[in-house]
């Protein structure tokens, strides 16, 4: 089957500036056969305009940077994507949208389930949130007129967060060619660790990380419980009962039954008296 190659929007209400380390990673040789050409869109409050820029692409990356000031994303107050994620996920499906938030502080999957917690939709409308944090970006981006990456980390001091973002790199790399979750179950999907937080969400509701149910249906469960309800099969096995353990306290029930029916015998007997 052949790969499919795509136009990519990158679609923000912040300026290209913010993001053209992203243009440039998508530019890389490693992409030339998933990627056709990649937009820049900025999003303004002309709908129209942007249901236009959306019809342009056959993918679509929401980025947002944390130089704004808040992660507002969708769901919170003054959130800035909501109709606009909703709309990429239904013109393209989930699989063809991700979301990148950018210049984070923290990027671990701790911080990952709370940004989910609050901020549900975007496990409903993307199949991929990137978490991208400044480090990250120090360890592998060499600035310049035109940000260039750095397959060796810029710094020896940078290099765990070098790993974490060329493993991120090489995610988005596999959603591109058509390996998301949705179709491969992301049996290819690296360990989690404190610094990759890019967890995948599939349209059956599973997390690709884990296997397991995350929306069988989003009526019938919280949104925390939605996003981490995998957790509780992470949780250790109740130890079963020891086999002696058990005769032992089924004997010492059977003794106290018998006892009180002793007493309530002998009370009888009194009252007889």
């Amino acid at each position: 089957m052949a790969k499919t190659s795509h136009t990519i929007g990158i679609f923000s209400r912040d300026g290209r500036d913010n993001y053209n380390w992203l243009i440039s990673l998508l530019h890389l040789i490693m992409f030339q056969g998933v990627v056709k050409n990649v937009l820049p869109k900025y999003i303004s409050n002309n709908f129209m305009e942007f249901e236009e820029n959306v019809s342009e692409c056959s993918f679509a990356i929401l980025y947002h940077t944390l130089k704004r000031g808040r992660l507002n994303i969708t769901d919170v107050t003054d959130s800035l994507y909501d109709e606009e994620l909703k709309y990429l996920c239904d013109i393209h499906g989930k699989e063809n949208v991700i979301v990148v938030a950018d210049d984070l502080t923290d990027s671990s999957d701790a911080n990952m389930r709370e940004i989910i917690k609050a901020q549900p939709s975007i496990a409903h409308h993307a199949c991929k949130l990137f978490l991208i944090s400044e480090q990250e970006k120090k360890s592998c981006i060499i600035e310049g007129s035109e940000p260039k990456w750095s397959e060796t980390p810029t710094s020896d001091s940078l290099q765990e967060e070098h790993r974490s973002i060329t493993a991120k790199r090489n995610q988005m790399k596999e959603i591109l060619a058509g390996g998301s979750p949705t179709q491969k179950g992301g049996s290819n999907s690296p360990v989690p660790s404190s610094h990759n937080s890019s967890i995948y969400f599939r349209r059956d509701g599973q997390d690709s990380i884990t296997g397991s149910r995350r929306y069988p249906d989003p009526k019938q469960y919280t949104d925390e419980e939605a996003f981490i309800g995998s957790s509780k099969s992470a949780e250790a096995p109740k130890k079963k009962m020891d086999p002696k353990q058990k005769d032992k306290l089924i004997f010492i029930g059977i003794g106290v039954l018998i006892f009180l029916l002793i007493i309530a015998f002998i009370a009888v007997l009194a009252t007889n008296v």
